[in-house]
């Protein structure tokens, strides 16, 4: 985790947004807010079309967001907002993007955005759309519906609670659990455990576990496991191979394999 040196080299340094993912947007204009924490025990994340990356700040006392709004629509790209309010104890970031006009037609627009947080705050990010990055964070708790997750150095527990399309890359993570996952890879690697309740479709490659593996439900796709401290089970399997090597505790896995 980095340290926080000073507010000017998170701002310098924070990200280059020379090319926008919305390429068919052809108004665009620059966004940033920041918060203080101040005491504040969670943060929440509400994303909706875009990439969005976080990063966790080692001494962080402060919220820094930075992005790129994109429309088709020269007035509508101005009502594009980056949102950071206190509600209770919790700290909510909003990348408000209206995405109907006043005939309730649906246009293109969107928010790439990048933000710096404190690494010792709980993080709960909701995600609709676009290809998602979190690294060195103290938690998290995630829903996603489309595009790519890369999930890294989180010291504490990770929940997906569902993941509705896109590959899911999870390393360096303490105790996971994924609810729901419908399709797209999964990945995970040097993790304390991990629980897969549900997945719909896609590979299952897992290395380096130091607890227990439970996959509860896997319906296609095939299953690759090594290095796993504890026990490995898969309760129902529809189809594809499972492979495992290198498992210290017990292998409990369908019949027909």
């Amino acid at each position: 985790m980095r340290e926080l040196t000073s507010f000017a080299v998170v701002v310098l340094g924070l990200f280059c947004l020379s090319q926008s993912a919305f390429a068919d947007c052809r108004h665009k204009r620059q966004i940033a807010n920041e918060i203080e924490l101040d005491g504040a025990v969670a943060i929440e994340v509400l994303a909706t079309s875009g990439w969005l990356k976080i990063e966790g700040i080692d001494g962080a006392d402060r919220i820094v967001g930075r992005g790129e709004a994109c429309s088709d629509d020269k007035d509508r790209v101005g009502e594009i907002e980056l949102v950071m309010q206190r509600v209770g104890d919790r700290i909510e970031v909003i990348a408000a993007v209206p995405f109907k006009d006043e005939r309730d037609e649906w246009r293109i627009g969107g928010l790439n955005l990048e933000l710096t947080v404190p690494d010792s705050v709980p993080l709960v990010v909701s995600d609709s759309s676009g290809d998602l990055s979190i690294r060195s964070v103290a938690s998290l708790e995630l829903t996603d519906s489309s595009g790519d997750i890369d999930l890294r150095e989180i010291a504490g527990h990770v929940v997906v609670a569902r993941d509705s399309s896109g590959d899911l890359d999870i390393r360096d993570a303490g105790d996971i659990t994924i609810r729901i996952d419908s399709s797209g890879d999964i990945f995970v690697g040097n993790a304390a455990s991990l629980t897969i309740n549900e997945d719909t479709s896609g590979n299952i490659r897992i290395r380096d576990i130091r607890g227990n593996v439970v996959i509860g439900s896997d319906t296609s796709g095939s299953i690759s496991a090594s290095g796993i401290g504890g026990n490995f089970t898969v309760e129902n399997d529809s189809s594809g191979e499972i492979e495992t090597s290198n498992v210290a505790g017990e292998v409990n896995i369908p019949a027909k394999h």
